[in-house]
């Protein structure tokens, strides 16, 4: 399968995805502005990402400034998405689907005459019927009935047997509806993956029907409260954590832009520019190579030196090192039948251990040659000294590098024991300070095609 048919199949699992998250969040009912929703959010992220990223990676940016652009990224994202998620104080209007309707029993009273040991007596008794049944109950209770009446009281009567009372022939002659004693509760589904809830419908509403869409208004507040009729209400804060951060992040931002402007008064430019021609012309000439200047340079430099050095005495010099990794040779020096790896040291504050030197006789036993060479600016330890004569290690400390360099002559390392003048390790180009941040570093002219960096001493 090719790359470009493993990145479709990848685009086309992600789309997917997207779509299926947000058919889960929104269902049927409020899928395109969960659509809409998400992309808002995806589209924010990456804007944000891509800034934050491009800042921290800015190497003309001092700290502050960096610090000042990333907090205000993520402040006025975070208040972006709490004003998002605020609830609405008006009550927005969804359609819910109707799975079952609950309605209380709907009392029915009659009114009956019957003679009791030849008086007559008016009574009245209650039935309930569901809420479908009553009116025509009502219409079909007429005429006689079988009744019990409490002997004590015979306007008492029931249609049901008691216990003591009488049983009794009556003649109907009116009935009434009474309002029921509860109210309506209707199950539903807001969503198609959504558990059913419960409303209470006002005693005076329509009543729906099974499988019925019906037009409610939601709580945004409260997702289990709905209306009938539009609302309007004042609603509290929410997520105010969220509010309070983004809030810190922007005066975070304003304080470290602050920083960054008051130091930019005061600080010296960003880039020291390479040293003209005049300059050179200009400023006396060493008539010597002194340990001073051999440590003011850099470890390119000192590379670059030591091989110049090989060159005048004869050898055939290859550089190995640089920026990248050397495995142990910065420079192959040849000369007739004669093969001379070397390693330089520009150390300014650590002793050579014999775990360096160790180091070297395995690179000498891998790589080959004669002999192996390191050139150091600061002494051995006495083991590792001990370790060098053992194996075919040479080391040429700073005082024997000083004697040969100013025997060969000053003029010929001219160029390269300027600490101002810099270049590259990856690609030979001219090199710039950047003094912005916590550390000043040399960084490569050219980039971010080559991120060429060579750390100040």
């Amino acid at each position: 399968m090719s790359k470009r048919t493993n990145d479709f199949e990848i685009f086309r699992v992600v789309l997917v995805g997207f779509f299926l998250v947000a058919f889960l969040i929104g269902g049927f009912a409020h899928f395109a502005e969960v659509i809409v929703a998400l992309l808002v959010l995806a589209t924010a992220v990456v804007f944000g990402g891509i800034i934050i990223y491009f800042t921290l990676r800015s190497r003309s940016l001092r700290t502050p400034t960096k610090a000042a652009i990333c907090l205000a990224v993520v402040g006025l994202a975070l208040l972006g998405l709490w004003k998002v998620t605020q609830p609405p104080s008006q009550w927005p209007a969804i359609d819910i689907r109707v799975a079952s309707v609950a309605v209380p029993p709907i009392p029915v009273e009659f009114t009956c005459l019957h003679t009791v040991r030849g008086q007559s007596y008016t009574a009245r008794f209650t039935q309930t019927y569901p809420n479908d049944q009553a009116a025509a109950a009502g219409a079909r209770r007429s005429g006689r009935t079988t009744i019990f009446y409490n002997p004590a009281d015979p306007t008492e009567v029931e249609e049901g047997h008691h216990a003591g009372w009488v049983g009794n022939t009556a003649f109907i002659g009116g009935t009434r509806i009474l309002p029921a004693t509860g109210t309506p509760v209707v199950t539903y589904r807001a969503g198609l993956f959504s558990a059913q809830e419960k409303l209470t419908l006002p005693v005076n509403a329509p009543i729906p029907s099974a499988g019925q869409i019906v037009r409610v208004y939601a709580n945004p507040a409260n997702s289990s409260q709905f209306s009938l009729v539009p609302r309007q209400e004042k609603q509290p804060i929410a997520n105010l954590g969220m509010l309070v951060t983004g809030a810190l992040s922007l005066a975070g931002s304003v304080v470290f832009g602050f920083i960054s402007w008051r130091r930019r008064g005061n600080a010296p430019p960003e880039i020291t520019p390479p040293v003209v021609a005049s300059r050179v012309w200009n400023e006396p000439k060493a008539t010597v190579i002194t340990s001073e200047s051999l440590r003011a340079i850099d470890w390119y430099q000192f590379e670059q030196v030591i091989a110049r050095l090989l060159f005048r005495e004869g050898w055939t010099v290859t550089r190995k090192g640089g920026a990248k990794a050397d495995g142990g040779v910065d420079l192959v020096a040849q000369r007739g039948t004669e093969t001379r790896l070397v390693q330089c040291k520009h150390w300014l504050n650590w002793k050579v251990k014999e775990s360096l030197i160790r180091e070297l006789v395995g690179t000498l036993t891998i790589h080959g040659g004669d002999r192996i060479a390191l050139y150091t600016l600061n002494p051995c330890t006495g083991p590792a000294y001990a370790l060098a004569m053992q194996h075919r290690v040479e080391i040429v400390m700073e005082d024997e590098i000083l004697h040969r360099l100013n025997a060969v002559g000053v003029g010929v390392f001219t160029d390269l024991m300027d600490p101002n003048v810099k270049h590259c390790p990856i690609c030979e180009g001219p090199m710039i300070l950047h003094t912005g941040g916590f550390k000043p570093f040399w960084g490569c002219s050219r980039f971010p095609k080559c991120r060429g960096k060579i750390e100040t001493n």
